[in-house]
């Protein structure tokens, strides 16, 4: 009986490996069908695709002003060894907010939690830039750390679910070309506008620019949140779309 039942077993788990097999190689050739001038024409023809890149681009350029953080801190009156301490406590502050966001992503919804919690780390942002008080400082920038990484793992959720799976791959890469072209940018429009116009309305417009990306967000479509995304597909030329 239990080597029937072992054979049995075997057989179902045989058969459900064998159907994803199948299932990965149809989506694999779904993909290759896809050229990748034709997978980037679709992504950027798909709903909402312009604000999601711009989202990308602006929390991007606008989160990167921490790598000048050290010497922001030590503008503000820190010294040295507690500008570091002030770092660390920022880059720790990053874990209780991924967790926070495991924990509010599927109640509140991908989109929701990017546009409010974006708006608030901007907010934070604004008090940061008109305080005069070290403590406040540090306690104005760690509140913002918070909301803003939250955001990132709000956006990093909501962008793959909202392309088919035989463009996915194509749309979160395009996302991460901002990502990076942004990073690479922001730390020279920060120095630009530091010695420009000083630190004070570069953390100013750097903060604006936080909330502003967060009331774009408000225009991206419905997230799919609870969505399974098996039911979201679009035709391929396999299926006879049109080219």
């Amino acid at each position: 009986v239990i080597a029937e039942m072992q054979g049995s077993s075997a057989k179902i788990v045989g058969e459900i490996n064998s159907k994803s097999l199948m299932d990965m190689k149809e989506v694999r050739a779904e993909q290759a069908d896809i050229a990748t001038s034709k997978a980037v024409s679709m992504v950027c023809a798909a709903e909402g695709t312009i604000v999601l890149m711009c989202c990308w681009f602006m929390i991007s350029f606008s989160t990167n002003v921490e790598v000048f953080m050290v010497n922001i801190f030590v503008e503000r009156g820190l010294t040295l060894k507690q500008a570091y301490k002030a770092t660390l406590l920022i880059t720790v502050c990053a874990v209780p907010a991924l967790f926070t966001a495991l924990y509010l992503i599927e109640d509140l919804g991908r989109k929701q939690l990017l546009v409010m919690f974006t708006i608030i780390g901007g907010l934070f942002g604004l008090a940061f830039t008109f305080t005069e008080s070290a403590s406040l400082t540090v306690a104005f920038v760690i509140g913002q750390a918070f909301f803003l990484s939250t955001s990132w793992a709000a956006i990093y959720a909501y962008t793959p679910e909202m392309y088919a799976t035989v463009i996915r791959q194509t749309a979160f890469g395009m996302a991460s070309i901002n990502n990076r072209v942004a990073g690479m940018a922001s730390p020279l429009i920060y120095a630009l506008l530091h010695d420009t116009i000083g630190l004070k309305w570069t953390l100013f417009t750097f903060a604006v620019l936080t909330i502003c990306t967060g009331l774009l967000a408000a225009f991206l479509p419905t997230d799919k949140t609870g969505v399974a995304l098996d039911d979201f597909q679009i035709l391929t030329p396999r299926d006879g779309a049109g080219d």
